[in-house]
């Protein structure tokens, strides 16, 4: 019996035998209880439904590797702008995070005009990479890509790569990726024929190794950030994935879409807290990619 409630009954005894009363049983009166009923626990077993478009889909646990749910995890697939992960894991692993990235006249000659950057601005690595991660700029991707080619090179005098994506090709060599492969660091298609492709399973081998130390998916995860150059301009994005903002315990995320991938996604969260999980996406049809991960998502209670 609790200290205080032991107190209490004492003192009714004391009082009703002061005042003459015969001692009579307090009644006990509990408050009324609060709902604690948890949220539905996510299986261990989980289902892709059939109205799921992808086509490839993996739900995995980052920590013990173990596959939740598959569809065609093998097939090798293009992969659009999931690239810019692994061009931030190599910029990031090459060069100090606080380093100065300049803007070539060459980058903003590629396609699209996220983050609106100029030639001749400089940001640092660190702040570069998340505008990348965020809205997918190619401007920011090709600008990392002259950084990355250089510090390996200027690392690596006795194996000098050609290009950013042979830096690439030659770091997933260390990850055992063995369906995965670049021809630019942007993802975007040349022409009509796609350039990088890999696999859902390959994409969470990937997750997997950069998970424990997970500053790559950390500067992915926020809806809208404004980042400065070093001379003080600002420039202000918004993510990609339009709902990462109402994703509960969320790692990170990232999409690609072109023509010859249509549409591709990758999320990483925790559901429950404690267990991270990945869910990969290739191949939706589009406009299809943001109602495929709801599917998943809620069918599986993955949205808690």
């Amino acid at each position: 019996m609790p200290y205080a409630v032991f107190l209490l009954l004492v003192g009714i005894g004391a009082a009703t035998q002061f005042f003459g009363g015969q001692p009579q049983a307090p009644a006990v009166v509990l408050p009324a209880l609060m709902d604690l009923t948890p949220p539905p626990i996510p299986a261990t077993v989980m289902h892709i439904p059939d109205e799921v478009t992808a086509e490839s889909v993996l739900i995995g646990n980052l920590s013990t590797g173990e596959i939740y749910a598959s569809r065609a995890p093998e097939r090798l697939a293009p992969i659009a702008s999931l690239t810019k992960l692994f061009l931030a894991h190599a910029a990031l692993n090459l060069m100090p995070p606080e380093s100065e990235i300049e803007i070539p006249e060459k980058a903003v000659r590629e396609e699209g005009n996220q983050g609106d950057l100029k030639i001749g601005e400089r940001f640092r690595l660190v702040d570069l990479t998340r505008l990348m991660l965020t809205s997918s700029s190619n401007d920011a991707a090709a600008a990392l890509g002259t950084a990355v080619h250089t510090a390996w090179n200027n690392g690596h005098p006795d194996a000098q790569a050609r290009s950013a994506a042979s830096v690439l090709n030659r770091l997933l060599l260390d990850m055992g990726l063995e369906h995965t492969f670049f021809q630019n660091v942007t993802g975007l298609d040349d022409g009509d024929v796609a350039t990088n492709y890999s696999s859902a399973g390959d994409l969470f081998s990937f997750a997997r190794h950069t998970y424990p130390t997970p500053i790559v998916w950390e500067l992915a995860r926020e809806p809208r950030v404004i980042i400065l150059s070093t001379d003080g301009a600002t420039h202000a994005v918004s993510h990609t994935y339009p709902m990462i903002g109402t994703l509960h315990n969320v790692i990170g995320a990232k999409t690609g879409t072109t023509d010859q991938a249509k549409e591709s996604l990758i999320i990483l969260l925790e559901s429950p807290v404690g267990r991270p999980l990945a869910i990969i996406i290739l191949g939706s049809e589009f406009d299809k990619r943001i109602a495929d991960a709801e599917l998943l998502l809620h069918t599986n209670n993955l949205a808690y």
